[in-house]
């Protein structure tokens, strides 16, 4: 799942229910927009950011971070794109299985 703001560029939650498979369901556009909503890309590499420091300090680290190809230029224009193009791998192609819109952090 990935953060979202509204129109009015405040952040809420994704909507999660049984009707959209708990946000499985959810496909956001190649600008990341869904309904109303769009992704927080800011917020998003922040949040990366935050995670990959964090296993650093602990004798970890992210070595890859699955996300939608077409939107990986997107967090490259976030605040911390150029610290997440640096030093982490993004794929340019989807892996091979339905992961759209969902990132997962693979821990070495």
């Amino acid at each position: 799942m990935v953060p979202v703001i509204n129109k009015q560029g405040n952040s809420v939650y994704l909507p999660t229910t049984i009707l959209n498979k708990y946000g499985y369901n959810i496909e956001f556009d190649s600008d990341g927009k869904f309904n109303d909503l769009e992704i927080d890309f800011d917020a998003l590499g922040a949040h990366i950011v935050a995670l990959h420091k964090t296993a650093l300090k602990n004798n970890a680290d992210i070595w890859r971070v699955i996300f939608d190809p077409a939107l990986r230029v997107r967090l490259y224009k976030s605040k911390h794109g150029k610290y997440i193009q640096e030093k982490l791998f993004i794929p340019e192609k989807n892996p091979g299985y339905d992961i759209m819109n969902t990132i997962t952090w693979i821990l070495k």
